[in-house]
């Protein structure tokens, strides 16, 4: 002889309430995962600092008036470093 007691969940229009905000928030988080995953195939993105090509297709500009001929240099600061006593 077995006796056993079912418990369980029983779904009515009131419970509908509590399941929404999760609901929610997932239906959230996946319209966010999807837009995020979908918009570098469409090339959205201006610069991509692993592409190459931009560096080569750029012009570099000439200036006779700066000591190193180029409009757009770079500079350096020489910097020292100093030991601190204590």
């Amino acid at each position: 002889m077995l006796n056993a007691e079912v418990t369980g969940w029983v779904a009515k229009p009131v419970h509908i309430g509590f399941l929404m905000p999760m609901t929610i928030l997932n239906l959230a988080s996946l319209i966010i995962t999807l837009i995020t995953t979908a918009r570098p195939k469409r090339r959205r993105h201006e610069f991509d600092p692993t592409d190459p090509r931009p560096l080569v297709l750029a012009e570099p500009s000439l200036d006779e008036s700066e000591d190193s001929g180029w409009a757009d240099g770079v500079l350096y600061r020489s910097r020292q470093v100093r030991k601190y006593d204590r």
